[in-house]
């Protein structure tokens, strides 16, 4: 980490393989509609760039660029590490001070916030692929990742797609086609996405879209049960639990929160963030998502 090389070997591999995961990419239609969302949701930011790059701004990467990305972000101030397990942390500390060169300040903020304008109407896309099917994709306004509300879209997203979900229940009843119903809630520095998806045959769209619009309205509406409300945050709650079972979820989750100046919770923290979720938190955080007109629709449909 602190006596990059970068040799032309070594960046050469890197870019071949970077290459062919993007070619990867373009195979894979979730991957595609979800690079499209962005790019609809976020346009004219930075996170409305494909995660990969593409085939030309990899190509024209030189050891120059990488030196300079590497200055930028191996700097005093902007490293964070976090372990776990049954370790002397004073003795870890001295290791380090040893071993760790003199780092350049870090130059600039890391977290200055973009300029960028969300959507304040529907933006839709369709793509046409080879494929006999019919995939649908929706961007909803999302949050930063400093945002007390992201719990409860956490939720909120559970609530719609996870099994036995509102959105999962409604259109596996009432379309036998339809799978891969799926619900991501991203969260980043200056914004995020709540983005809702689902397959399903060219024959069926019509009908699903108007369930999967039946569905939102009735949750902006009527809200959830208490029974619905008690099963996701038990899913919640029990699959994070097990996620920490292996301590290097823990030092990731660690080192992330502090990386990202979010303050050092804990794991224990969270089941009570979830927990103390409750109807009204979620009524607001939906309306504030799937109540914004600001949204995004991404169709990729087989070719007839």
């Amino acid at each position: 980490l602190f006596h990059a090389r970068f040799p032309k070997t070594g960046i050469d591999l890197a870019k071949r393989l970077q290459l062919e995961e993007i070619r990867a990419v373009s195979d894979d239609p979730s991957e595609v509609g979800m690079d499209a969302l962005f790019r609809l949701g976020f346009e004219g930011h930075t996170l409305g760039l494909p995660l990969v790059g593409t085939q030309r701004s990899v190509r024209g990467l030189t050891r120059r660029h990488l030196r300079e990305a590497y200055h930028r972000h191996v700097a005093a101030g902007n490293i964070v590490v976090a372990m776990v397990g049954d370790v002397d942390p004073e003795r870890v500390l001295r290791s380090m001070e040893k071993s760790t060169p003199l780092l350049p300040a870090l130059t600039g903020d890391p977290f200055a916030a973009k300029s960028w304008s969300p959507p304040t109407s529907l933006r839709r896309e369709l793509i046409e692929r080879l494929e006999r099917k019919t995939e649908l994709f929706f961007g909803f306004r999302g949050l930063s990742v400093r945002s007390e509300e992201r719990f409860a879209l956490e939720l909120l997203t559970t609530l719609l797609a996870g099994q036995s979900g509102r959105l999962f229940d409604a259109l596996r009843e009432s379309h036998g086609g339809v799978y891969d119903v799926d619900a991501v809630s991203w969260e980043g520095l200056d914004a995020g996405m709540l983005a809702l998806s689902f397959t399903t045959s060219p024959e069926g769209e019509d009908g699903c879209i108007k369930v999967f619009w039946d569905s939102i309205h009735r949750v902006l509406n009527d809200g959830f049960s208490d029974e619905e409300l008690q099963r996701a945050k038990r899913s919640l709650i029990g699959g994070f639990e097990i996620s920490c079972q292996r301590r290097g979820a823990v030092a990731y989750r660690l080192a992330y929160d502090l990386a990202y100046r979010l303050g050092i919770e804990g794991p224990g923290d969270y089941a009570g963030r979830i927990e103390a979720v409750g109807h009204e938190q979620l009524a607001q955080v939906g309306q504030k998502s799937l109540g914004d007109e600001g949204r995004v629709e991404v169709v990729l449909r087989g070719r007839a």
